[in-house]
């Protein structure tokens, strides 16, 4: 795990992605973690270290040549197809012993995490995923991540070569900055090359993949696109304490009328009231809603992490000693399904009365204006 060379030095960062737009959406941010950590390498560096963006897959070069970055290494195959993150492996175990970065950042999502752990065992790298923050000292690198259900932070020491995947949300305060001094954000192609970076340098690699015959198959299917609760100004979150999939049901009509998004805890998740793109909490959606309705849900620290930038946290508990009544801003003791259906009566009735349409939402009806009105 230690650097095989002496006087260990930072002079080359890469930022993995694949040319989907779900790995490519979070570029920016995975660059601003880089940017992080290249400004605390520079204090030890005796030259400023590049940062290189490895984009693996066919598409996104466009969009990738307008990025802040010093080189681009374009990762396409002989045979173009779906793949899996082993597959990959061969070609991005050679592009790393041609590029010798002493940084690779991957995304935290399930081929990150993945490729991360891989590639760091056959590079003899150190290796930490889900990271949240760094720090560095000479050539000791302090990383932080959750812990325990994240109810507690742990911080590492990890001598390089390092290979990261980063938390989602975890520069993003530092993405938004980026932002506004560039006016634009850094995944997005509406701007010019920055005059400090200028045009980035071009490395094109045809590469075969594994006979991939460890495996039978893969199959992908895909969902339509809809917009999540991630993005939601209002959200309704129901947890264990709703009770049924039945009642989970009464939960979507009630953020429908409310003109919000419906998620859910983790047990609500794996009692499969809810899919898991609705999951809610440190392994799911990190919302910042202007109002969250917590129905029927506990208060764990891993859920807490995904609803503390709420501007206004509101919960139901028939638990009066239940831990969220901690952290909410206004809290019921009461039967979170009453509160519902109660709930529900009432904006029914209202919107009746406002537009003479008693349809609920959801079920085909456009919105009538917004609990937040």
């Amino acid at each position: 795990m230690s650097a095989e060379i002496e006087n260990f030095e930072v002079t080359r960062i890469a930022v993995v992605v694949f040319a989907s737009e779900r790995s490519f959406g979070r570029t920016g941010e995975l660059l601003a973690g880089a940017a992080h950590f290249a400004a605390l390498a520079a204090s030890w560096a005796t030259v400023p270290p590049q940062t290189e963006l490895w984009l693996l897959g066919e598409e996104y070069l466009d969009e990738a040549l307008l990025l802040p970055v010093d080189v681009i290494c374009h990762v396409t195959l002989q045979e173009p197809r779906l793949c899996s993150a082993e597959e990959w492996m061969p070609a991005l175990t050679r592009l790393y012993q041609r590029r010798r970065p002493q940084a690779v950042l991957f995304c935290s999502d399930l081929a990150g995490n993945e490729l991360a752990v891989r590639l760091a065992v056959r590079v003899g790298g150190s290796c930490m995923t889900e990271v949240s923050s760094f720090s560095m000292n000479a050539d000791v690198l302090t990383v932080a991540r959750g812990a325990y259900g994240s109810n507690l932070t742990a911080h590492f020491d990890m001598e390089g070569p390092w290979v990261l995947s980063i938390a989602k949300g975890a520069f993003e305060s530092l993405h938004k900055s980026l932002h506004e001094s560039n006016h634009e954000p850094l995944h997005e192609p509406t701007r010019e090359p920055t005059q400090d970076k200028g045009t980035p340098e071009i490395i094109t690699l045809v590469e075969s993949l594994s006979d991939g015959s460890w495996h039978k198959g893969l199959e992908l299917r895909r969902e339509e696109a809809e917009e999540g609760i991630e993005s939601a100004e209002v959200a309704v979150i129901g947890g264990r304490g709703v009770g049924n999939r039945e009642n989970m049901e009464r939960m979507r009509r009630l953020a429908g009328l409310m003109n919000g998004r419906l998620g859910g805890t983790r047990p609500a998740v794996l009692d499969a009231w809810l899919k898991h793109k609705d999951l809610v909490g440190a392994s799911g959606n990190l919302i910042r809603p202007r109002l969250c309705l917590a129905m029927g849900v506990s208060g764990s620290g891993p859920f807490m992490a995904g609803v503390e930038k709420s501007g206004v946290l509101a919960a139901v508990n028939n638990d009066p000693d239940a831990l969220i009544f901690k952290y909410c801003d206004v809290g019921v003791v009461e039967d979170c399904n009453a509160i519902a259906s109660e709930l529900e009566r009432i904006l029914m009735k209202e919107r009746q009365m406002g537009s003479g349409d008693a349809s609920p939402a959801g079920s085909g009806a456009e919105p009538q204006g917004s609990c937040l009105d």
